[in-house]
């Protein structure tokens, strides 16, 4: 009963928006324990601009990077809107702060029609990336008005 007030309230309390005109990119995170390991989730789910197909970057606050601090970043997945998906070969970059891309450029080219999952690749090789800076979660590469989709990533300690 205790964790699950806490994961409400958390998800409810902690979540982040970035908007421009016609456009969003929000984000939320939910917090559990999965086989001894602590484990966050963040979805982002983002619109494309109605004029130009455009997507704000949406940043995570300070709070949550503060508490995602040494988290490692494991699979994320990319979905695309089912209505209106992107522009095929749409690109997703997780950043951080001195922006590295997380995934080394393993989603980049999504599908505009499939639901695809990627792992970090760090110099090549694929595993947990270590978090350590605030991230910021781009899409880039869609021409589409009022495209949409969907990234969801995995960390775990």
């Amino acid at each position: 009963m205790k964790r699950t007030l806490i994961t409400i309230l958390t998800f409810l309390l902690l979540s982040g928006t970035a908007l421009a005109a016609g456009s969003s990119n929000t984000y939320s995170i939910a917090w559990d324990i999965y086989n001894n390991d602590r484990v966050a989730v963040i979805t982002w789910n983002w619109v494309a601009d109605d004029a130009d197909g455009s997507v704000p970057d949406s940043s995570l606050s300070t709070i949550h990077a503060t508490l995602l601090k040494f988290y490692f970043a494991d699979m994320a997945e990319t979905t695309p809107g089912g209505v209106t998906a992107p522009t095929a070969l749409y690109d997703v970059t997780l950043v951080d702060t001195g922006d590295e891309d997380v995934y080394g450029g393993k989603m980049i080219d999504r599908s505009a029609t499939d639901v695809e999952t990627v792992l970090p690749a760090i110099d090549g090789c694929l595993g947990g990336r270590p978090i350590y800076t605030g991230l910021t979660m781009k899409v880039g590469g869609n021409s589409v008005n009022s495209a949409t989709g969907k990234v969801v990533v995995i960390f775990y300690k």
